[in-house]
């Protein structure tokens, strides 16, 4: 293990690797800038308003979401634990390196993520560069990471080889689609552009199911399988438990 780290060293740079470490950094630190908007907005949340009805007697509302924001806080430490031994133990496997990404953008882009009107309790010339920053982690990372493992679960390589092909092209012409009518007023809407990605995510889902229905029938062997099918059940729950917490 250990000199296979050193050859790796010797033979180059590690730019995926480097590119993990950064995004990394970069939510970590978005994360921690947001937690002064989460503890004033904690108690607006109606997960812990709702919560709270059945601990009304134990505790206090702002007791009780500041303990919900700290639990929140607890999974993000999980995940960045996961991702880490992921990128230690297997630092040049591809797949290895989406899964960490995942791990690390999934609570920016969930329960503990912001928005541009968040950043308000910062000075004002902060809030591009966080905003910036958001966005890159969130839509330029993280999204197509998730895509990405749709497509290349479980062995790393997309079935059938075109449908790497096809869903890295729909990726890459949908984000210059929108980079475009961000500069331009013309064409851009906030409303439109969140169209569009949603649109474009939706096919790609779409393929990437029809690829990963492919591999399973066709081409995927037992263990592959069973691979897939703890994946799917795993989905299945973490779906089902998202919506009942609303």
């Amino acid at each position: 293990m250990v000199t296979d780290r050193l050859t790796r060293a010797r033979s180059g740079f590690n730019w995926p690797l480097a590119g993990w470490l950064l995004c990394a950094l970069v939510t970590v630190g978005l994360l921690i800038a947001l937690v002064p908007i989460h503890l004033g907005r904690v108690l607006q949340d109606p997960q812990v308003q709702g919560g709270y009805l059945a601990l009304r007697p134990a505790f206090s509302l702002r007791s009780f979401g500041n303990l919900v924001l700290a639990l929140r806080y607890a999974g993000l430490l999980v995940f960045l634990a996961v991702a880490g031994l992921i990128v230690w133990r297997r630092p040049s496997d591809r797949l290895s390196l989406i899964v960490a990404v995942m791990l690390v953008t999934m609570p920016l882009m969930s329960q503990l993520g912001g928005f541009s009107d968040t950043w308000m309790v910062y000075p004002k010339a902060w809030r591009p560069v966080l905003n910036g920053a958001y966005q890159f982690v969130t839509f330029g990372v993280g999204m197509p990471a998730m895509l990405a493992f749709l497509f290349l679960f479980p062995t790393g390589r997309a079935e059938p080889r075109w449908l790497g092909w096809v869903g890295g092209g729909l990726t890459v012409a949908l984000y210059t689609v929108v980079f475009v009518a961000s500069w331009l007023p013309v064409l851009y809407a906030a409303d439109r552009v969140f169209n569009w990605l949603l649109a474009g995510f939706l096919v790609m889902l779409a393929l990437a199911l029809f690829g990963q229905a492919y591999r399973y029938v066709r081409v995927s062997s037992p263990t592959e399988r069973r691979q897939t099918g703890w994946w799917c059940w795993a989905c299945l729950f973490s779906y089902s438990a998202y919506w009942r917490s609303f």
